[in-house]
């Protein structure tokens, strides 16, 4: 009857973590220099986390940046924040729309665009652009439910492997006395 009961936990958790789906967000490496219109550089590094489904043309929203831009920290604007940002990112391609990704730092708003070339809004050319994913170490649901399954498997045969080596133990402990 127990085994049942372990069995029956066992595939309505696996049946869970399977129906949940990935609602992983994603997250990418982000880097790139600016070529100040002023004269002089400027770097952005950082980590742009997106939405883990893509719109029909490929493109993932951004729900938070984390990074500097020069020496300040940088974090992500609100949507419409800045010339109708959209806050849309491809990890290919040309990376942002004309409506681009907004952040502020420093005090000030950039806007990072495709428009010919990848540029920021009345700062200057964008250089040196790139994008890596970076590996999450948390795993998906379904491998979270093999594991449990798993360890739910061999705490069982543990406790049934023990029950019949007692017993050997009490029989053969029993013949000597």
């Amino acid at each position: 009857m127990n085994m049942i009961r372990v069995i029956a936990s066992a595939a309505a958790m696996t049946i869970a973590a399977l129906s949940a789906g990935g609602a992983e967000a994603a997250q990418y490496n982000v880097s790139y220099t600016t070529n100040l219109d002023a004269g002089g550089t400027s770097l952005f590094s950082g980590i742009f986390t997106t939405t883990d489904t893509a719109d029909v043309n490929g493109f993932f929203t951004v729900t938070n940046i984390t990074g500097t831009r020069g020496v300040s920290a940088a974090t992500l604007s609100p949507l419409n924040t800045f010339g109708g940002n959209d806050n849309l990112f491809k990890p290919t391609g040309n990376f942002v729309n004309l409506n681009g990704v907004t952040f502020s730092a420093g005090g000030f708003n950039y806007n990072l665009y495709y428009s010919g070339g990848l540029r920021e809004f009345q700062v200057g050319n964008v250089t040196n652009f790139a994008v890596s994913p970076v590996n999450g170490a948390v795993p998906e649901p379904a491998t979270w439910a093999m594991l449990i399954l798993g360890m739910a498997a061999i705490g069982y045969s543990m406790r049934r492997s023990n029950v019949k080596f007692d017993a050997k133990i009490k029989r053969m402990t029993a013949a000597v006395a």
